[in-house]
């Protein structure tokens, strides 16, 4: 038998290794799903439709390459601006999936740190040279704001999982190929504010024009604006507003600020960052009325 400390010494390393295996497991099945609604409605493709299409632009490259050309002049768009686009988009995915990786690894060693020796030593740090009344402040801080940032992130993994599933059950029940692929993509692109739809209207797009299918597009289409409808105005800022404690009015509105300000980047922040300002507001407040 292992005494107390021993237990506690396997405890942390074995939850760590628990967490990580089931979040690898969860991604193994989404990909297994994505790779099985694949298999199953590969028949689906119209390959001489695909062939036909190919065919034509390839014939009509001249003019179609000229046309495109006219379409982003008239938008100020010129060809070199798209390819210093799709660089910065190459850049940001390949710095996403970097830190992603360092990410994983700080939180393994952060988490195997049993003894909290970083904690430790950067709260004895800042007690000897801003006192121990700044220090308790501290601590309060990065309470709240652990329980604001934690917070959002379980509203928006909810949220996902929601808007992903009544999108495969929608576009399945209508008949819209790749549904559940769809879906997923589309629960995976909401984990980004307003970053959903532009995924689910792209993949359907993609799905049904190489298919074939123009009214299931279209149906595809009219599925997932309602479903976005929905989940903006409703779904997403009720959860938020529960698990962040503010108002679902406060939520639009720091999301709308967020975007002008920080665009994607605001977006993802300020959900949590408004929470946490109001918190330390409700603080002042209940100081004040206390004095």
């Amino acid at each position: 038998l292992f005494n107390r400390d021993k237990e506690h010494g396997w405890a942390r390393p074995v939850s760590v290794l628990l967490t990580f295996t089931v979040i690898a497991a969860a991604v193994i099945l989404v990909l297994a799903m994505i790779v099985i609604s694949i298999y199953k409605n590969v028949g689906a493709l119209n390959i001489e439709s695909i062939t036909n299409l190919y065919t034509t632009l390839k014939e009509e490259y001249a003019e179609v390459a000229k046309y495109l050309e006219q379409v982003m002049e008239s938008f100020n768009i010129s060809s070199g601006r798209i390819s210093t686009i799709l660089k910065s988009a190459a850049g940001a995915i390949e710095n996403f999936f970097s830190g992603l990786l360092f990410g994983v690894i700080f939180a393994v060693y952060f988490l195997l740190d049993k003894k909290n020796s970083i904690v430790s030593y950067w709260n004895r740090a800042f007690r000897l040279i801003f006192g121990d009344k700044a220090q308790e402040q501290l601590r309060f801080f990065m309470k709240d704001a652990d329980n604001a940032f934690s917070g959002y992130i379980r509203g928006q993994m909810v949220d996902a999982a929601i808007v992903g599933v009544m999108a495969s059950i929608a576009l399945a029940v209508t008949g819209v190929p790749y549904a559940v692929l769809i879906g997923v993509c589309i629960g995976f692109g909401n984990l980004i504010p307003y970053f959903g739809p532009v995924v689910g209207y792209a993949a359907v797009v993609i799905v049904c024009l190489t298919s074939g299918n123009f009214t299931k597009m279209l149906i595809g289409l009219v599925i997932i604006a309602v479903i976005m409808f929905v989940d903006g105005n409703i779904i997403n800022p009720r959860l938020l507003s529960e698990n962040v404690d503010v108002h679902p009015l406060l939520v639009v509105a720091a999301l709308l600020g967020g975007g002008v300000l920080g665009g994607i980047a605001g977006m993802l922040i300020a959900v949590p960052t408004a929470a946490l300002l109001k918190l330390q507001f409700d603080r002042y407040l209940q100081k004040l009325e206390d004095s």
